[in-house]
């Protein structure tokens, strides 16, 4: 599994705030090499490093920063289990039929 954090920046006057995708490449790339950016409507986006040690550097220097412009603060996290599935729509059920072939009874 890909090291992958996600973001979300939360104005403390409960603004909404547009994420940029470009913003989030050029602020995450400084960390290292970023493999994807994944987007969500509800203000949320999450980031795939290719590696973990870019991954946690990213996570530990943004994580609880304050940006006085916008008066909000940034959560860098990492993507739990259940979100990374919802991220990849896998389900159980389907990584099991996929996965796992049933044996048919022997003869």
């Amino acid at each position: 599994m890909a090291p992958i954090l996600s973001l979300q920046i939360n104005t403390l006057t409960g603004a909404q705030y547009d994420l940029n995708q470009q913003g989030i490449m050029d602020i995450f790339s400084r960390f290292g090499k970023v493999a994807n950016i994944i987007m969500k409507p509800e203000g949320k986006a999450f980031i795939v490093f290719n590696e973990m040690s870019h991954a946690l550097f990213a996570q530990k220097s943004l994580n609880s920063q304050y940006l006085p412009d916008i008066q909000a603060n940034i959560r860098v996290e990492w993507v739990s289990q259940v979100e990374y599935d919802d991220l990849f729509n896998l389900k159980k059920e389907d990584l099991q039929k996929k996965l796992i072939h049933k044996r048919c009874p022997e003869s």
